[in-house]
Formats: structure tokens, C-alpha cells, sequence
């Protein structure tokens, strides 16, 4: 294994492992959890690995192509950043009252996952919405008309 840079031996300690690559990354321990812990997985992801599966399934319309220029970011890295952004785990900084702002909590996710934020605020909101589309069917909300009594 080669040697491992700050932020992944951040990352290392934060999930308590010893063994992770560190050109995969998260994509990586996520596909091992799966198979090896489903509790872990479902820890980091807040979803277990069958209901991941198919709804990885369900929105593969968010599917991008390769350039000549890069590598297109798979199906199955964008949705893992979208449910950890959704499930909210990095709101606060360890140890302090303070909120995380929307960039930052992007930063966050960003050493997690190793893609960078401006990346991820382009491809997040794409997600959320197919995300929305697939489950609309499954999804029961009320709505509630609220009446304004001006005084």
C-alpha cells in the first residue's frame, strides 16, 4: 500500500480503520462495508445497502459521460455525497455550537469523498431532484395551507 496523505489518514482515523485506498477513497470502504458490515454502511449512508441499491437503480437518469478532459464522476459516488449531505451528519463542528454553512458542509464531504465542493454543489441538487422523481411515488405529505391574519 503506498503512503497515505493527511487527508486520508484523517479520514482513517475518523472512521477507526486501518486499511483504506487512497485513489478510490470512500467508493472503496463503501463497497467493502456492504458486503462485510451492513451496519457500518448504513451508519455512514443512513440507508441499507438493499434500499441504496435500488434507488441507485431508480435514478440513473443523473448518468454523465466521459470527456476527453476527465473521468465522469459514477452514479455510485454522487448518490453516497447527496444522502450524507441530506442525512445532515456534518451540520456541527466536533466540539463547538457552531453551524457549518453550505460550503463548508461541502468541504466536509469533500475530504470524505475526495470531490471537490465546487463539484459536488453542481451535482447535488441533480441528484436531490431525481432523487425526488423516483421516490415521489412513495413519498405521503400533507399539505398544509397556512392562513396569514394580518393585524
Amino acid at each position: 500500500m503506498t503512503s497515505c496523505g493527511p487527508r486520508c489518514q484523517h479520514l482513517r482515523r475518523m472512521l477507526g480503520i486501518a486499511k483504506i485506498d487512497c485513489k478510490e477513497g470512500v467508493t472503496t470502504l463503501l463497497r467493502e462495508l456492504a458486503e462485510e458490515d451492513p451496519k457500518s454502511f448504513i451508519n455512514i449512508i443512513r440507508m441499507s445497502v438493499p434500499k441504496f441499491e435500488k434507488l441507485l437503480e431508480m435514478i440513473t437518469s443523473i448518468k454523465t459521460q466521459d470527456t476527453r478532459m476527465r473521468m465522469a464522476i459514477p452514479c455510485r459516488t454522487k448518490l453516497p455525497i447527496t444522502l450524507r449531505y441530506l442525512a445532515g451528519s456534518d451540520r456541527y463542528l466536533a466540539g463547538s455550537d457552531r453551524y457549518l454553512a453550505g460550503s463548508d458542509r461541502f468541504r466536509s464531504l469533500e475530504y470524505l469523498f475526495r470531490v471537490p465542493c465546487n463539484t459536488i454543489s453542481v451535482f447535488l441538487p441533480m441528484v436531490s431532484s431525481a432523487s425526488f422523481e423516483a421516490l415521489c411515488g412513495y413519498i405521503k405529505a400533507s399539505v398544509i395551507n397556512v392562513v396569514h391574519n394580518p393585524e
